[in-house]
């Protein structure tokens, strides 16, 4: 039951509504899209299928032994045995160094058009959605001076399903390089070409994923995980040194907040008095907010302070005595400096000059022989963390003559109109205008307006850095119960007219 509900809050929407409103022509056009979208999915898994099958062929322990049974074979064929004895190792070069690179760039670009054709389906020109960034939003700087991307973290409330898809929105439109949906073909191509973008790369950590697409790992997560789970800061570290610099983000709400969910955490917060009280959000997660932050003040060579300095040299002049403890302040005062430095840079926007990069290992191919590391991008984080706060409303119109005002203010009338807070289904969000706006650009759409807002907060990341997990925790919670009353501000800022 509890799966059926979710699938239908987030995919399909009241079944009731479907039945009632929708069309024959709407069906099969929410159809056909779904069917696009899942080749894409079905690509992809094909696309990694054959990924792994090689490289576990070719990287094999098992390849070794096959590669010296080959030398003896054909070392016994006379004339042609030099020549069959090249063939084996030749295939295997081939596929490590043209194939797996190959399929590799191929599954980019599979999930890059997958991003730019899902944002295209549900928020390109909808008279009836429109998005709203509200007056006292900070801008959403990702860029350094030499207009290079910087690995940055955002945090936001989860309302929908569609907040994945609104975010790409965002950044795709964002920066200096903003894009326009008719170049759709030209972005693919350069990145096959060149590999860039002419916008952020983004990633969200979600179910114990680092993911920006639908893959079946994912959904396996989602079906036998809780919503604690989540990545280790090593994995996103090794993830950043791949891919180089991207925005991460993370909702730590995990769930999206629904009527049964906000009714389940009143009656928590009757029950237990200690616990926030949010209205318009849900209690958050720490896990992958910490991780991300623990994983950022890694890069930046920030440790955590787990316990005050004062407390810490009086131990160890109790235990040591004075002498001991003065050897042992002069030999870690090297790592003190980089510790500060490293704080002191990301507070005031420096480059890290002590480090930041990740090291490689060397690694060995096939034949035991050392290879060089590939040098990877340097790693740059943003000094700003961004917040969002989005709400999805719908108008209704109401012959009520008097102002009312529902449990906790989520409904209020303005002008004649009740503004509801809703969680618009993807489903809905697919769902094509009649009339194209190329067609007639004086068309008015008869279905009701989604009002999507938005707030953008940027927070500074270098106090987090060195801070202890449980100060992590008070900040995240402090920063919920401030969107919890911000939403409430934006709906009684909204005029209809």
């Amino acid at each position: 039951m509890a799966v059926r509900d979710s699938v239908e809050t987030n995919f399909f929407g009241s079944i009731h509504n479907i039945q009632k409103t929708w069309e024959v022509y709407d069906w099969i056009c929410v159809s056909l899209r779904i069917a696009i979208l899942c080749s894409y999915i079905i690509s992809q898994s094909v696309i990694s299928c054959c990924q792994r099958f090689l490289k576990f062929s070719v990287q094999n322990h098992l390849m070794n032994i096959l590669l010296k049974i080959n030398q003896t074979l054909c070392n016994c064929v006379p004339f042609f045995g030099k020549h069959l004895q090249q063939v084996l190792p030749k295939a295997i070069s081939f596929i490590s160094e043209r194939v797996l690179p190959g399929l590799e760039k191929l599954s980019q670009v599979v999930q890059l058009c997958f991003q730019l054709h899902v944002v295209e389906m549900t928020l390109k020109d909808k008279k009836n959605v429109q998005i709203f960034v509200t007056a006292e939003s900070d801008d959403l700087n990702l860029y350094d001076e030499n207009n290079r991307v910087m690995t940055t973290l955002l945090i936001s409330n989860h309302r929908s399903i569609n907040d994945y898809v609104l975010i790409n929105y965002l950044l795709q439109h964002s920066g200096y390089n903003s894009i326009s949906f008719a170049n759709k073909r030209e972005i693919l191509k350069n990145f096959w070409s060149t590999g860039e973008l002419s916008f952020p790369r983004l990633k969200f950590l979600t179910w114990g994923k680092v993911v920006n697409f639908p893959h079946l790992s994912l959904i396996k997560n989602i079906l036998i995980k809780d919503e604690n789970s989540f990545v280790m800061p090593k994995e996103i570290k090794q993830h950043l040194s791949k891919d180089g610099n991207e925005v991460v983000t993370i909702f730590p709400e995990v769930n999206i907040l629904t009527t049964e969910l906000s009714i389940v955490q009143r009656k928590l917060n009757q029950d237990y008095s200690f616990v926030a009280k949010f209205y318009n959000v849900l209690y958050p997660r720490f896990k992958s907010f910490i991780s991300v932050v623990r994983c950022f003040g890694n890069i930046n060579r920030v440790k955590t302070k787990h316990h005050s300095s004062v407390f810490d040299n009086a131990k160890k002049i109790l235990n040591n005595g004075v002498d001991k403890f003065v050897i042992k302040a002069s030999s870690q005062s090297e790592n003190t400096v980089e510790q500060d430095f490293a704080q002191a840079s990301m507070v005031l926007g420096l480059q890290n000059s002590y480090g930041g990069e990740i090291k490689e290992e060397p690694s060995k191919c096939n034949n035991g022989k050392q290879e060089k590391a590939v040098p990877k991008e340097l790693i740059r984080v943003n000094r700003n963390l961004f917040d969002f706060t989005i709400v999805y409303y719908k108008p209704k119109c109401t012959n009520t003559k008097f102002d009312h005002d529902h449990l906790n203010g989520q409904f209020k009338l303005h002008n004649g109109y009740q503004l509801e807070q809703v969680n618009p289904s993807f489903f809905e969000m697919l769902q094509p205008e009649k009339v194209s706006i190329e067609e007639n650009p004086t068309y008015t759409t008869t279905k009701p307006p989604i009002v999507i807002m938005i707030h953008i907060k940027k927070h500074e990341l270098g106090p987090l850095l060195p801070a202890k997990g449980r100060n992590l925790e008070k900040w995240l919670e402090n920063q919920w119960s401030q969107k919890d009353k911000l939403i409430d501000c934006i709906e009684n800022g909204i005029s209809i007219r």
